[in-house]
């Protein structure tokens, strides 16, 4: 056998280790199923005997042997035992070195050299040569890979370039399944937040002589910034609020949450609309962000005498329209937003009374400020028109209604902010 024979053999042994553990992690949901097979891998194209895997406790900063392998001819229990007890710093034994250079090591016999604290065990037990090299990501060092022989091994240089282009292998890997777990922990979190959220707008509608309401929510993302509610009051009478908070996703909808919970504490202790709304608007300067705000609409509806009162802060205008469809009163802003300024007093509007036949509606900025495919604001006289079109119907049905065209508007295109619409109607008391 000639010298390129020989030459050919050893390249094609290692060709054969790469694709082998490229299978092997391309087939492997985390590095904890694919270690033996790696290990046993590289053993066996690359004629190594042991094969251990380290990786690094961040906490302690130490390495920790997680996986060992051994051929099926000779046995290693000694040395396997104290590799799983062992934990290498920086600096110290073969998975030290490596870590502290973040480069491939080679130790032509372990039994030899000072810096190898499983020595005496190694060479009980039959082992030498051996090798290992980094598993990095190019920022962070992740663990090491090490391998040894029964016999003396003299560095080879092409050997550990190629380990070293395996180890590039693993790491991708590991970070890919890191990126993978992380998108897959964010996942879980967006959805219990959506889960939470949508727990807290309304289960069921309120019910009231001589009055339907229906109401719904539909978010950009995940999570949104609008809300909106019906709580009772102390009086006999019922709250109805709608809110919007700047911005979207997590934060909007951790505003709204706080915004929430404050309205319905303060409306226990029977204030009218502006103070509940003012004493909120207190909390929400202390705990935003410059610049972030909440537009609310808040009212109190008195059933018998189907008077409301309201305070609009920054909120788009609501709208009463007739039995005939026609606007009757337009609920204009009162005040600016929450969250802006803490001395803001919020007064109500002067009360108004609805009429038998009047139908109510309310609706975040998102309902007029949906945009067509041709960039078109979906606007204040669409929306009228559809819900003037479905008058007849019952509140929950009108508000479906306008979410399909809005819906059809935008082409069913992904909405760009949060949605929202109530709908309250005045009826015949039976």
């Amino acid at each position: 056998m000639n010298l390129q024979t020989i030459g050919d053999g050893q390249a094609t042994r290692r060709l054969v280790a790469e694709h082998a553990v490229a299978q092997i992690l391309n087939q492997s949901a985390e590095i904890l199923h694919a270690a033996p097979q790696i290990l046993e891998a590289i053993c066996e194209s690359l004629g190594w005997d042991v094969g251990a895997l380290w990786t690094v406790d961040r906490q302690a900063q130490v390495l920790r042997c997680i996986d060992v392998w051994h051929v099926s001819t000779m046995e290693v229990p000694r040395f396997e035992k104290d590799c799983r007890q062992s934990t290498f710093r920086r600096g110290i034994g073969l998975p030290g070195r490596i870590w502290a250079s973040e480069s491939p090591a080679w130790i032509p016999d372990v039994t030899c050299d000072t810096n190898f604290p499983r020595a005496q065990i190694a060479a009980q037990e039959g082992l030498h040569g051996a090798c290992g090299f980094p598993i990095q990501n190019g920022v962070d060092f992740l663990g090491v890979m090490e391998f040894f022989s029964q016999d003396i091994r003299q560095p080879d240089q092409e050997l550990l370039d190629m380990m070293l282009s395996i180890g590039r292998d693993i790491s991708q890997f590991l970070e890919r399944r890191r990126a993978e777990q992380t998108l897959s922990d964010r996942a879980l979190e967006f959805a219990l937040a959506r889960q939470i959220q949508q727990g807290l707008l309304p289960k069921a509608m309120p019910v009231m002589p001589g009055f339907a309401f229906g109401g719904a929510s539909r978010f950009a993302h995940e999570t949104g910034g609008d809300y909106y509610d019906f709580f009772p009051l102390l009086d006999g009478g019922l709250c109805i609020a709608i809110g919007d908070a700047s911005g979207h996703g997590i934060s909007a909808a951790l505003v709204m949450e706080e915004t929430r919970a404050s309205l319905r504490a303060l409306a226990l202790t029977g204030a009218d609309a502006g103070a509940i709304v003012a004493l909120t608007n207190r909390c929400l300067v202390n705990d935003l962000p410059t610049g972030q705000f909440v537009t609310l609409f808040l009212a109190r509806l008195d059933p018998g005498t189907r008077s409301l009162v309201y305070c609009n802060a920054g909120h788009p205008s609501g709208y009463v329209l007739d039995q005939h469809g026609e606007v009757r009163l337009v609920l204009q802003s009162t005040d600016i937003p929450l969250g802006l300024e803490s001395t803001t007093e919020f007064p109500t509007a002067p009360a108004i009374t609805l009429l038998l036949g009047d139908l109510l509606l309310l609706f975040t900025d998102g309902v007029t400020e949906t945009f067509s495919p041709g960039d078109s604001l979906f606007g204040i006289e669409r929306t009228l028109d559809v819900v003037r079109a479905h008058r007849h119907e019952r509140p929950a049905e009108i508000v479906q209604a306008l979410f399909g065209a809005l819906a059809d508007f935008s082409g069913n295109h992904a909405l760009l902010d949060d949605i929202t619409a109530v709908i309250i109607k005045v009826e015949a008391s039976n």
